[in-house]
């Protein structure tokens, strides 16, 4: 691969929040030393100690001012505390070289009052909107009393989480404590002190990488791949018994989708990265990949090439806001209003979140004599999985190898419909990475 030169002196940490005992964190470490050697670092969170499931009643605490049980508060620190990553950026930070950064996949703020969600997560952004801090503690207290543990865990435990992560690197940065009220921590994350502490949505990134939003700049976009070309590996040590490196099956994972992203950047400015996008159904690498989102967006902030999402500063710096790579808008052909919608349309305009389209899976599953799932072909398309009916069109042969999960066969189709070999293998492809990584294997091989 080329020399990834060009990236400044500095490390850029990217965190990527959950609630679960097994991923409460996940880690990207960004490192240069100025001189062309770029290190792309990954590691676990895993809680490592005594640490509470995400049930309603046990997980928050609304006495205390953190809102957290003593026990998940504590638990978060510690991982924080004996991250292999987070202690050689600390070290990093401490040692003055270059710039530091981190970038923290949740809210670092709320709305303001008589808004039901911040400015900025009203830019394009499809995630849990974060409401004035009043109602948020409100419905907090209802759904914790009613031991409603779903939204708790969807809209609430993983920001209590994100706000220590922000409170643990705003009081490394600055030698202060950072404890409640809010109003300090998001103020600080919005200044250009050294660390910058930042908040990043990797679905934000995604879209305005991958042509759903728009495409990123010759700038980000060339620091993009100066980091793809760097050298990438799992990082860890061993805490209580446990470890927190990333198995080989990860860095496998991570690893070629890496090789995605270089094949993708090799084509011209204004083409869209495709394989920057969520990783669907969740496969454990999937939150590495995220974590990564973040760290880069926080080295695309020290050199230049980033900014706030946000349209208005006044209520961006009351609320907080996502910190985004640069990039240039999307054209399209005719008016599309709203977020959902714009991205409703694109879906159906091209099919495909991805390199792969579906003519290609069906190519690939006729040649290869071997079945997907509707889900996993919908999944690798971005579209939901009833709306494979449609695209796949009129019964036929070709498009009998995408079945049903439940029976292994496509569904409403006669015996005279089925391709003859359709039950020659046993086996199914369920798993939509699974499906993309074995379409592009073949591609190469054709």
């Amino acid at each position: 691969m080329p020399d990834p030169r060009g990236v400044s002196q500095g490390h850029w940490l990217g965190i990527d929040v959950g609630s679960a005992r097994r991923k409460v964190f996940n880690f990207c470490l960004i490192g240069s030393d100025g001189r062309g050697q770029v290190d792309v670092s990954f590691e676990k969170g895993p809680a490592r100690c005594a640490f509470p499931p995400s049930d309603a009643g046990t997980f928050e605490n609304l006495g205390r001012s953190t809102w957290l049980s003593e026990a998940a508060e504590v638990g978060a620190f510690h991982i924080l505390d004996n991250s292999a990553l987070v202690r050689k950026w600390e070290e990093a930070h401490r040692a003055g070289f270059g710039s530091t950064g981190v970038c923290i996949d949740a809210p670092c703020g709320f709305a303001a009052p008589g808004f039901d969600r911040r400015n900025t997560e009203s830019q394009l952004v499809n995630s849990f909107p974060t409401p004035p801090l009043a109602t948020f503690l409100e419905d907090l207290k209802r759904f914790s009393s009613e031991g409603n543990d779903t939204p708790l865990r969807q809209g609430f435990h993983w920001k209590l989480i994100g706000l220590v992560a922000f409170r643990y690197f705003a009081s490394l940065g600055t030698n202060r404590s950072f404890d409640m009220p809010i109003e300090d921590l998001t103020s600080l994350c919005m200044v250009s002190e050294k660390p910058r502490v930042r908040e990043g949505f990797p679905s934000d990134t995604y879209k305005r990488a991958n042509g759903q939003v728009g495409v990123l700049t010759s700038a980000s976009r060339t620091l993009l791949l100066r980091l793809a070309q760097g050298k990438w590996q799992g990082r860890g040590n061993l805490c209580n018994g446990r470890r927190s490196a990333p198995d080989a099956d990860c860095m496998s994972a991570l690893l070629s989708q890496r090789q995605y992203l270089v094949d993708d950047l090799r084509h011209e400015d204004s083409q869209p990265i495709r394989s920057m996008r969520k990783i669907p159904d969740d496969p454990p690498w999937a939150d590495l990949w995220d974590a990564f989102a973040c760290a880069f967006v926080s080295c695309c902030d020290a050199h230049g090439c980033g900014g706030f999402v946000s349209s208005d500063d006044a209520r961006g710096r009351m609320e907080g806001a996502i910190l985004r790579p640069d990039y240039s808008p999307r054209r399209k052909s005719r008016a599309v209003f709203g977020a959902k919608r714009i991205e409703r349309a694109i879906d159906e305009q091209e099919g495909t979140t991805g390199n792969v389209k579906l003519e290609d899976v069906i190519e690939f599953l006729n040649h290869e004599h071997i079945r997907a799932t509707y889900t996993a072909v919908a999944g690798l398309l971005g579209v939901k999985p009833d709306a494979m009916g449609s695209l796949l069109g009129r019964r036929n042969k070709s498009a009998s190898w995408v079945v049903s999960t439940t029976t292994g066969l496509p569904t409403g189709y006669t015996a005279e419909d089925l391709h003859p070999r359709l039950l020659q293998k046993q086996e199914v492809i369920r798993l939509s990475h699974d499906l993309e990584r074995r379409i592009r294997e073949w591609r190469r091989i054709q």
